[in-house]
């Protein structure tokens, strides 16, 4: 009984001394922080760019400084007006959103494509993340790529994904095209070799894997091509259809090929 209530209290003096040195710490954080924002702001009265921009980021994320986005955007103005590409790439975040400004999707390209054409990365991404979802700029999925490929290689990680995204999709549509023709043909196999049959069982399984083999190929092919559509679709919606037809393919296809099995056939009709 003494060593389970030592236990305890060793317990509970360890987890507020481990609270106490994460509140230290934070506290130390923030001081820290502050400073920088102090030192940002010297420097960006004085004319200075960087800082400029800096002192925008902070005031965009609330970090030293209260949130507040119209000191945002007065200072990333600044130094995007200066041609400062993480700046300019702010401004386009600042559109995007409407933070400080109408949104306003046209007015954030622009801003992104100055900053992309500039060689910075994260603009690079956003520019491609525009493109691909039809925001501001007619849809197009190789422009997309291009900027998105631009980024990758600087090494922006989001584009990295989107661009395995893109892989994927692509691998995912080539299997599902395989997967089409083959349920085409289990569809039409029953009715092809109709006076041949000697099993209806089999038959009926052939047609419904045919046909629910289809409908899943549908599915995936919507998916790709009517991506607002999946996106306002209620959550996860078309990723539960998918999987409940995907399920009935799996199951339909264990039972057809079990009956080809030779103690399920039956003998042939006379």
């Amino acid at each position: 009984m003494k060593k389970h209530t030592l236990l305890i209290l060793v317990t509970i003096i360890g987890s507020l001394l481990f609270a106490a040195v994460v509140s230290r710490i934070r506290v130390q954080r923030e001081e820290e922080v502050r400073k920088l924002a102090d030192k940002y702001r010297a420097a960006a009265e004085r004319g200075d760019v960087a800082a400029e921009y800096e002192l925008g980021r902070l005031y965009y994320h609330g970090t030293g400084v209260p949130l507040n986005y119209e000191e945002a955007l007065t200072w990333y103005r600044k130094a995007a007006d200066r041609e400062y590409p993480k700046a300019e790439n702010g401004m386009g975040n600042l559109y995007a959103n409407g933070y400080a400004v109408p949104k306003d999707d046209r007015e954030a390209d622009i801003w992104y494509k100055k900053a992309a054409e500039h060689g910075y990365a994260g603009a690079q991404y956003n520019l491609g993340y525009m493109y691909e979802n039809g925001r501001g700029v007619q849809r197009d999925r190789s422009e997309a790529e291009r900027w998105y490929r631009k980024a990758a290689e600087q090494g922006d990680s989001n584009a990295q994904h989107a661009l395995g995204k893109k892989r994927y999709l692509k691998t995912e549509l080539l299997l599902t095209g395989v997967g089409f023709l083959v349920s085409v043909l289990f569809l039409v196999s029953p009715i092809v070799h109709k006076r041949n049959s000697s099993n209806r069982q089999k038959d009926r399984a052939s047609v419904l894997l045919g046909i629910s083999g289809i409908l899943y190929a549908g599915i995936v092919l919507f998916e790709v091509l009517e991506e607002d559509v999946v996106r306002s679709a209620p959550a996860h919606l078309v990723s539960i259809v998918k999987g409940i037809v995907g399920l009935t393919v799996i199951c339909v296809g264990v039972m057809r090929f079990r009956l080809d099995k030779p103690g399920n056939r039956t003998a042939p009709r006379q």
